[in-house]
């Protein structure tokens, strides 16, 4: 039930946005293809309307998890002051160190994630998949509809029978794909750095709350979380190979993602972003079986 009451008001959300965004002026600062402006703060309409459902749904979702959401939130606001006034790239990877270790200090300290050897690699893991959310939102449509599909079978995953983080998961899918119907091409709204860290960081540190302890007990479920996001940090991989190459900085931004290479071969851009969506379902499939 939460998907659908998480769609509606993602979608209703989405369009109160967007007649905010031409009143006040908050669009693209130039016109992209066929002279549109669309609006650049999505990501507000999907964490109220993600809130919202969880809060209708499920009250005990913020108390119980509460060290996700104080992640989010400091995560969130970098990401939304970074799409009016630009911070540094040594500024926004600050915050997003910020982030991740406020989340993994508060999950230690109420002992849903005690500390120990992993506490490092999950911290590098939840920086770098929100870098590769955002990163991957380079295209109309391509972020939140990667981000619905492995957000949905990340749910589907077999979680402890009392946990929270699958209602959550399928919420954050419907919120994705209500906001997904004005961000599909050609794009009225994008999501913004606050929306696509948002995504990346609930995708890489909302499943870390439920890990058994150790966490090496389960490899199943480490290698489909992994798995999950494989969409992601493919395309992060393969752009950081390429610039790194070329000399490049990995932080500027570009048309050398693999959707960007897809549509110089002739691809239209919608065919791209459901490409994208079925390689997610592919990850999310494999990871399934490897959940076991």
């Amino acid at each position: 039930m939460i998907f659908w009451i998480a769609a509606a008001a993602s979608f209703s959300a989405t369009l109160a946005s967007l007649a905010l965004a031409r009143r006040f002026g908050w669009l693209t600062r130039s016109p992209v293809s066929g002279g549109r402006r669309p609006a650049v703060i999505g990501g507000w309409p999907v964490l109220i309307s993600w809130a919202a459902a969880a809060a209708w749904t499920s009250p005990g979702a913020f108390a119980e998890l509460l060290p996700f959401w104080a992640g989010l939130l400091i995560i969130f606001a970098m990401g939304a002051r970074d799409d009016f006034a630009p911070l540094t790239p040594r500024a926004k990877f600050a915050l997003q160190i910020l982030a991740a270790s406020v989340f993994l200090g508060a999950a230690a300290a109420t002992g849903q994630l005690p500390l120990s050897l992993w506490t490092p690699l999950f911290l590098l893991w939840t920086v770098g998949i929100s870098n590769a959310l955002n990163l991957l939102d380079n295209m109309d449509g391509v972020a939140p509809g990667v981000g619905a599909v492995a957000a949905a079978f990340m749910a589907l995953l077999a979680w402890p029978e009392a946990s929270l983080v699958p209602l959550l998961l399928w919420g954050l899918s419907g919120c994705l794909c209500g906001f997904l119907a004005f961000n599909f091409h050609p794009a009225r709204i994008y999501l913004g750095d606050g929306g696509s860290h948002l995504i990346g960081f609930s995708l890489s540190a909302l499943p870390l709350t439920a890990l058994p302890d150790p966490p090496q007990s389960d490899p199943g479920r480490l290698a489909a979380l992994v798995l999950l996001l494989g969409v992601p940090a493919l395309d992060t991989a393969f752009v950081s190979l390429t610039r790194t190459m070329r000399g490049t900085p990995l932080w500027l931004g570009g048309k050398d993602h693999i959707a960007h290479r897809l549509e110089r071969r002739g691809l239209p851009v919608p065919l791209v972003s459901l490409l994208a969506y079925l390689a997610a379902a592919v990850c999310g499939a494999a990871a399934i079986a490897a959940d076991g």
